[in-house]
């Protein structure tokens, strides 16, 4: 069974395409339990979840107020499934190809955590992933590499995931709230000894991404968690130059894009607990004794890598 999660919160009109997509799809329905848990909605979406009926198991849950995080209520969603797998869904996400949920099954084996789509959204031209495709290339699926392979991230938006490794790393970091969850969530799955894969064919539709977000908040929540992963998962030598260069030169851009002295003031707060946290830090995944390790050693090359090809990028745009 493959239970498909998905967590709302006043988005009806593009809930009603998400789940109209998943209807549309080639796997049997007696495979799908569906969970639905909505964040206080009041644009009528708790009107609408209780009116669904399906052929297959259906579960809805409606919080009693909407100060939630999208990550604590897609947990909520993750520790009701019954599912050997969880599907991920943002409630704006449409999933264009008949095959999207067969496809990304088809994929996952023992020995993966993640299966991820290629996620594409119409009305940014960001690039979501180091490995992500040019947007008009996209629309010509049969440009794009038959093969599935190994990333160290995954976009949130549509995922497959094993539930039983999911369970077993925690499920999302509730602390997160946005931004650097699905790297948090990538890495630990690939410390545990299982990988995390992009399939590029699959390519549903993400509707509002990043423009759904306020931009100050998303720039708070990208410098305090961007520093935990470092912290969390690179050894002393990145860590002691990462993440007091990178606090610097993102504090910097913050006190010039906004005016706002409290948030400049606990974003400072958490800078410093992030330095602090290089020494101290007790959930630290990396450890001296990983050296050694295979597995570990390329994971920890890997991501240092890319996190110094960014704070390259920064240092020369600021």
């Amino acid at each position: 069974m493959i239970s498909i999660c998905i967590s709302c919160w006043n988005r009806l009109e593009y809930l009603k395409k998400c789940i109209y997509s998943i209807l549309s799809q080639d796997i049997n329905h007696d495979l799908i339990e569906l969970i639905i848990v909505d964040n206080c909605s009041s644009d009528g979406t708790q009107e609408y979840l209780q009116s669904l009926m399906f052929n297959f198991e259906y579960h809805y849950k409606i919080m009693d107020h909407s100060d939630y995080s999208a990550m604590q209520t897609l947990n909520i969603a993750f520790k009701m499934a019954k599912g050997d797998y969880i599907l991920v869904l943002d409630d704006d996400v449409e999933l264009i190809q008949r095959n999207s949920i067969s496809g990304l099954l088809s994929v996952m084996s023992h020995s993966i955590g993640i299966v991820a789509a290629n996620v594409i959204t119409p009305q940014e031209s960001l690039t979501q992933l180091e490995f992500k495709y040019p947007m008009d290339q996209i629309i010509d699926i049969r440009n794009l590499p038959k093969e599935s392979f190994r990333v160290y991230d995954f976009i949130g938006a549509c995922a497959l995931i094993h539930r039983n490794c999911f369970k077993s790393i925690g499920y999302y970091d509730e602390s997160f709230d946005i931004y650097w969850n699905e790297a948090d969530t990538a890495l630990k799955m690939l410390y545990s000894g299982y990988d995390v894969v992009y399939v590029p064919w699959i390519t549903p539709v993400h509707y509002i991404s990043l423009q759904s977000r306020r931009v100050s908040r998303g720039w708070y929540y990208f410098v305090r968690n961007g520093n935990t992963i470092i912290n969390r998962f690179l050894p002393l030598r990145s860590r002691i130059i990462l993440v007091p260069m990178r606090s610097a030169i993102l504090l910097i851009q913050g006190l010039i894009w906004f005016k706002d002295v409290k948030l400049i003031c606990k974003t400072f707060l958490s800078c410093l607990s992030s330095v602090v946290n290089i020494f101290y830090m007790k959930d630290r995944v990396f450890d001296a004794e990983d050296a050694g390790n295979f597995v570990s050693k390329e994971i920890t090359n890997a991501y240092s890598a890319f996190h110094w090809r960014k704070f390259y990028e920064w240092l020369f745009r600021s």
